[in-house]
């Protein structure tokens, strides 16, 4: 190919926080398959450079900065990263789920979509291999389990799929494979990202997209017990709802029976909780100590019997459909009841 030359001007980031705090972009080229690597300073929030002459297939430029820690270490970090080529095609990727909110979120029970759009990609039969296909991998990010925020660990899997042709490529029915998790409990962020010259010695990210995983909710009821028949109610009864989804409403409901589905339920007004009601409401899960009223009053009007609580969540999954996280049925029983005999004394 011919070799060329580019004008680079790119925006950095300087930290301004040492005294030989600097930046630079570094161009990595692969020539009759040796490595080149060639760094060039930049000074000021503009760095205007001219690189060297790209004798490959593709080019990649690497804008570094150094970044303080502490007062004793300093960090490089790669601020952008732009491949430059002939054959480097045009990419787009996206995720999506059954939520609509933005960045992609998911629960760990759900699948999700993947949609790779591709064009551009070099179709020429008498060109290399790498230069007509693109590689799809995946990797994850662990997030804390009590926090739900990155932790900054993370790797990638070891497959990975290579795609030939333009066009747009669909997959509704993404599971996550993050290490430990069960469709139950898994907290965490998949990565899909795409790799152009794949198996080439250089090659270059050119699209991502993430989506953020979260566990199913659970909860339990304490203060009534499971079976037990009761002449008087206890006075308090609490629900406990932990990592419930980020938007969903969670609320505890009764009806006479045992537990069925489908009740007609009636839902007690206090222990309503909506989560994600706001923009600004975080994109984490939520918990909440729930106190159940108003059971003695239900049961007045409906005399004694079995009854069922159940603590309820509905989320964007299965249509907005109320899953039930726990239940607990027990019985009323308010009948005065005396033995006794008669005698007559003579």
């Amino acid at each position: 190919m011919k070799a060329a030359r580019f004008l680079l001007i790119l925006p950095f980031l300087s930290t301004g926080a040492l005294a030989d705090d600097f930046s630079f972009i570094r161009q990595i080229q692969v020539v009759d398959g040796a490595t080149i690597t060639t760094d060039f300073p930049l000074d000021g929030d503009i760095g205007q450079v001219l690189s060297r002459s790209i004798d490959a297939d593709l080019a990649i430029f690497q804008l570094y900065t150094t970044w303080q820690i502490d007062p004793s270490t300093i960090e490089l970090r790669l601020l952008d990263e732009k491949a430059v080529g002939a054959t480097i095609p045009e990419v787009s990727i996206e995720t999506f789920s059954q939520d609509p909110y933005v960045p992609t979120t998911t629960r760990s029970d759900q699948p999700y979509g993947v949609r790779v759009t591709v064009s551009g990609l070099n179709e020429d039969p008498s060109t290399p291999n790498y230069t007509q296909e693109i590689l799809l991998g995946r990797g994850f990010n662990e997030f804390d389990e009590n926090t739900f925020v990155p932790t900054g660990a993370g790797a990638y899997y070891e497959d990975a799929w290579s795609f030939a042709g333009n066009g747009t490529t669909e997959d509704f029915a993404v599971t996550h494979e993050i290490p430990g998790g069960t469709s139950a409990w898994a907290v965490g962020a998949e990565k899909h990202s795409v790799y152009a010259h794949p198996d080439s010695g250089l090659s270059v990210q050119i699209a991502s997209a993430e989506v953020i995983i979260f566990p199913m909710a659970f909860a339990r009821i304490d203060g009534i017990l499971e079976g037990e028949t009761y002449f008087d109610l206890p006075d308090t009864a609490t629900a406990t709802l932990e990592a419930a989804y980020p938007r969903s409403n969670n609320y505890v409901r009764i009806y006479p029976g045992p537990q069925t589905l489908n009740p007609d339920s009636t839902i007690l007004g206090s222990t309503v909780r909506t989560f994600g009601g706001a923009p600004s409401d975080p994109n984490v899960p939520q918990g909440a100590v729930i106190e159940i009223g108003s059971i003695a009053a239900y049961a007045d009007a409906q005399g004694d019997g079995e009854y069922t609580i159940e603590v309820v969540t509905e989320t964007p999954f299965s249509g907005g459909a109320p899953e039930v996280l726990s239940a607990v049925s027990f019985k009323v029983d308010r009948t005065v009841k005396f033995n006794g005999a008669l005698y007559i004394a003579e």
